[in-house]
């Protein structure tokens, strides 16, 4: 694992030049730019692939931003696969999804406790990856910890036991910037520092519209026959143009959920309910914003919404057959089980 201090200085700034200069970027009408499951035809999309082909060799620690749904996860997965760990194992810790003391046991946890198989992080991902999401939110007490594994090379256990040295790759992504909240004193500098030694900035979706006919057309790759009958309508230029006269601010989350529930309806002009009359695209689709609440309050209360939207979406997609399902969302079953029950869906 890359812990920044032997990593060129220069990273950041060569990283932010691509990602600007895309004067030579190929147009919306060549033929689309492959990393990994990531496919893009836009000139902003296409400049962030290249600095991810460039540094997807190396194993200097990656630091993605960007909003929620904008597809990070899918790029540290891509950096991932066209590494020289790709054959080992890439061991996703999220920070969202658990408490401090869980994260703990995951990241450093001791001998003495009994543990589900994922947990301490830096052992299991020995020759591979670690991606760590919404590391904003991860505590003051863990920011401090991971900042004393990479400075001494190997992590030790919270019962005080020494591990082997880390041979891990780092991955790490916040929804969130990282400077702001080193500016509001949220996040420590130091550690940051330590993994903003390449930073990729995954555009919104609302930047990058030229791929919505892309994410469509991966859809119907994946889609049962008769879905992609009701797949295919979205094909047509009139209601793609509708849906780039909308802003999306779930981003590509948020379209896949749009699809699924074009699909149950098996109508997509029914489902965004296209009448002349009607309140329009925008209006229809935008969520609820209730700004009484605090921001994470906000987003929490949004991405739990989401999260049962699209998972009643998903198990009415499978038929409730809990493996297909999990694979299609490429999440593990416990995970899906977990989320079902925390939204109170069953499936079969």
């Amino acid at each position: 694992m890359s812990t920044g201090e032997n990593e060129p200085t220069t990273g950041q700034s060569l990283a932010e030049g691509v990602v600007n200069d895309t004067s030579e970027c190929a147009g919306s009408d060549e033929e689309p730019m492959r990393f990994g499951s990531i496919r893009t035809r836009a000139k902003l999309m296409r400049a962030v692939l290249s600095v991810a082909e460039r540094v997807a060799a190396s194993d200097a620690t990656v630091l993605l931003q960007g909003e929620p749904g904008t597809g990070k996860f899918e790029m540290a997965k891509a950096l991932h696969g066209a590494s020289a760990r790709s054959e080992a194992r890439l061991l996703v810790v999220d920070c969202c999804s658990a408490s401090t003391q869980e994260l703990d046991d995951e990241m450093f946890g001791g001998e003495g406790v009994v543990l589900e198989p994922r947990h301490r992080a830096f052992e299991l991902a020995r020759g591979g990856t670690i991606f760590i999401d919404e590391i904003g939110e991860l505590s003051p007490k863990l920011q401090t910890k991971l900042l004393r594994v990479l400075e001494r090379g190997s992590p030790k256990r919270n019962d005080g036991t020494e591990t082997h040295p880390i041979d891990a790759r780092l991955i790490v992504a916040s929804s969130r910037s990282l400077r702001d909240l080193v500016a509001e004193q949220r996040f420590r500098a130091d550690l940051y520092y330590r993994l903003a030694v390449i930073e990729i900035e995954m555009p919104p979706l609302r930047e990058r519209l030229e791929d919505i006919s892309l994410l469509i057309d991966q859809e119907l790759e994946s889609a049962p026959e008769a879905a992609r009958l009701t797949l295919a309508k979205l094909r047509t230029p009139p209601f793609l143009e509708k849906l780039h006269q909308y802003e999306w601010p779930g981003n590509f989350r948020e379209l896949r959920s749009h699809l699924a529930r074009c699909i149950l309806l098996e109508d997509p002009s029914a489902a965004l309910h296209l009448d002349e009359g009607g309140e329009g695209l925008s209006a229809l689709l935008a969520p609820v914003i209730e700004d009484s609440l605090t921001l994470r309050a906000a987003r929490e209360k949004m991405v739990s919404k989401f999260e049962s939207d699209y998972l009643r979406a998903l198990l009415g997609r499978h038929g409730g057959r809990i493996v297909a399902a999990a694979r299609a969302a490429d999440i593990d079953r416990v995970t899906l089980y977990r989320l079902l029950r925390k939204h109170g869906l069953h499936g079969s």
